[in-house]
């Protein structure tokens, strides 16, 4: 069964993306990001219920904030690998001290080491052992 989704923000149309999930079935939804800068979409570090303001109803989609993204750090806000990082941290911090989930999305192209992304492997390697690392209960994704 399929219960979680993730929309490109290009497509994403609120508050129709998320009726049309809900009828789908779908109840996991990683969507919300903050493409320009990272960091945390409606404030949020935890997964929290979506509220329907056209029907004023609490929904059972859970959304679940993306912190950071390969493609605004590299491209949106234009770092360097080292930059990359230093942003990464500081994300990680806050997170940290709020006890957050720490969602990173990458794209299947930033692994490659070449064109774009020649430099960025190491430091793409580096964020995702640190996640990999979180203990259970504080749910870093990849």
């Amino acid at each position: 069964s399929i219960y979680s989704s993730r929309q490109h923000y290009l497509r994403h149309r609120l508050p129709e993306t998320y009726h049309h999930l809900l009828d789908a079935g779908i109840r996991e939804e990683y969507t919300p990001c903050l493409y320009a800068s990272g960091g945390f979409p409606n404030g949020m570090a935890i997964p929290f219920p979506w509220y329907d303001l056209s029907k004023e109803l609490q929904t059972p989609l859970m959304l679940h904030p993306t912190l950071a993204m390969d493609r605004t750090l590299h491209s949106y806000m234009g770092l360097n690998p080292q930059e990359a990082m230093d942003r990464f941290e500081e994300i990680w911090e806050v997170n940290q001290r709020y006890g957050g989930k720490f969602t990173l999305l990458l794209h299947n192209d930033t692994l490659c080491d070449s064109g774009e992304w020649a430099g960025w492997l190491d430091t793409i390697l580096v964020m995702i052992d640190r996640l990999q690392n979180m203990p259970a209960h504080e749910g870093g994704r990849v």
